[in-house]
């Protein structure tokens, strides 16, 4: 699914303007669609002039919104689905005249069940002051929660109305100044941060919708008074939400993180390019489940912290050699070799070195010395644990110089970096825990990479096929060229 696509699907209609042929025509319809819906409309006892369309949408970008009844339907401009309209209308509005939710003032239910999410703004905006003083703000909640992309559209006066209403609620406690410190996560699909509303008082939250509104740009740190605080929704389930008046948050800075955008991205996978595909095809003969919904430790997990790692090694400038690339590179293809299930396993380092020893996976390219072996060794059964107990088990390794102990110690950081950071794909990562200062430096890196397509491709595809697939798109230009 692309990004435009999930924000139209998420988002509001934006554009409201009468459906005419002319329109109907902009959309793609041929001349005799438009007749053919009114005479449809028509028949069920329903008026064309109800139908309202979005010409900057592509998809969900035309409904009959009859406001006065609370009757609502998407419409799709395609020949075959008019074919079923008549029945879609009769099962849609089965009810004579004014939706019944509307009549006994069910508002939750009307919304959620009469109201489709792109058209709940242009409802509500209409109704709001229809609706009880004790109703409207938990009412407008809910809507807001319910879209994902309003694109600034809620008026003012309406968001002045609906929180002078607003129930009291329990806030966060204020730092030392009496400011109370929240987070907001950007992409490129967000809206200016000076028109936000809704904030987070939980980083970790905050840096999840960095990731998934489109390509994360910017984690920013805010500082609001209590009194500006509407709503304070506390959990993660919830969050973490703030919802504050609009222009309330003062004292804007942001974390510093390596924006995720294209003429950062390119410069970063350009000199990975062939050694991730090349390694990245031995990875896939390890033996690794596929990625899915509650498989969080798959084949993609390993190519995403392959990824990261040699991120790392060719552009931090930190002063690595080629054999510690390779540990690393060990490190990352293997350190889940042993993983036997998706439960918090503390042990599953210490598993995955054991059956290192027993099955001697050989993984091309990668070429190790006995005591570089031993460290990568040391990296992967440590991971899993605690970092003084990695360090302390390091620096008590007899076969160790007081050099190799320092140089071990410091890989260990890189790579359990590597590893955490990819737990951006279930908010479960704590960047302020991260230990390298290139490290800290790549979440917003890390959430591009769950949606990069060469570890899609590489994940689904043997090394032959994921190249033609890569060569083509990158000549049509649907894919970035890392070259």
């Amino acid at each position: 699914m692309s990004f435009d696509l999930c924000k139209e699907i998420r988002g509001s209609m934006t554009d409201f303007q009468k459906l005419t042929p002319e329109l109907a025509e902009t959309l793609g319809c041929d001349e005799s669609m438009y007749s053919e819906l009114k005479a449809i409309l028509d028949k069920a006892g329903l008026s064309v002039d109800n139908v309202v369309c979005d010409p900057k949408r592509i998809y969900q970008n035309v409904f009959y919104a009859d406001y006065e009844n609370g009757k609502y339907c998407e419409i799709y401009l395609q020949r075959s689905y008019l074919e079923q309209l008549a029945q879609i209308l009769t099962l849609n509005f089965s009810y004579q005249g004014k939706n019944p939710f509307l009549i006994s003032e069910d508002w939750t239910q009307y919304y959620f069940h009469s109201v489709p999410v792109p058209m709940a703004i242009y409802d509500f905006s209409r109704r709001y002051l229809t609706i009880p003083k004790n109703q409207v703000f938990s009412i407008w909640l809910f809507i807001h929660k319910r879209i994902d992309y309003s694109y600034g559209l809620w008026d003012s006066t309406l968001l002045e109305y609906v929180f002078s209403y607003a129930p009291e609620c329990k806030i966060p406690a204020p730092d030392n100044d009496g400011y109370i410190t929240v987070y907001r996560g950007i992409g490129n699909m967000s809206q200016p941060y000076e028109k936000a509303i809704s904030w987070s008082s939980n980083h970790m939250n905050a840096l999840w919708f960095a990731n998934h509104n489109g390509r994360g740009t910017a984690l920013l740190i805010g500082k609001v008074k209590p009194c500006d605080i509407i709503s304070y929704q506390e959990g993660y389930s919830e969050e973490n939400e703030v919802i504050v008046r609009p222009g309330a948050v003062t004292q804007i800075s942001q974390e510093d993180f390596i924006p995720a955008v294209e003429e950062k991205v390119v410069p970063m996978m350009t000199p990975i390019f062939d050694e991730f595909i090349k390694v990245g095809t031995a990875a896939k003969k390890l033996g690794y489940p596929a990625e899915s919904l509650f498989q969080y430790h798959g084949i993609k997990h390993i190519l995403r912290v392959l990824a990261l790692s040699l991120i790392y090694f060719y552009n931090s400038g930190d002063n690595l050699s080629d054999e510690d690339k390779q540990i690393l590179i060990y490190f990352s293809i293997l350190h889940d070799y042993g993983r036997d299930s998706e439960e918090t396993d503390d042990s599953h380092g210490y598993k995955s070195v054991v059956k290192i020893r027993k099955n001697r996976p050989g993984v091309s390219g990668i070429k190790l010395s006995p005591k570089a072996r031993l460290i990568a060794q040391y990296l992967i059964r440590y991971h899993s644990l605690d970092d003084e107990t990695g360090e302390n088990a390091i620096k008590q390794e007899s076969k160790f110089s007081r050099r190799d102990k320092l140089r071990a110690i410091h890989l260990y950081h890189i790579a359990k970096d590597m590893d955490g950071l990819d737990r951006v794909r279930f908010c479960g990562l704590d960047y302020r825990m991260l230990r390298t200062e290139f490290g800290k430096k790549l979440p917003l890196i890390a959430g591009a990479l769950l949606k990069e397509q060469l570890i899609n491709l590489l994940s689904e595809h043997d090394f032959e096929e994921c190249m033609r697939i890569i060569a083509e798109k990158q000549r049509k230009g649907k894919i970035q060229k890392y070259e």
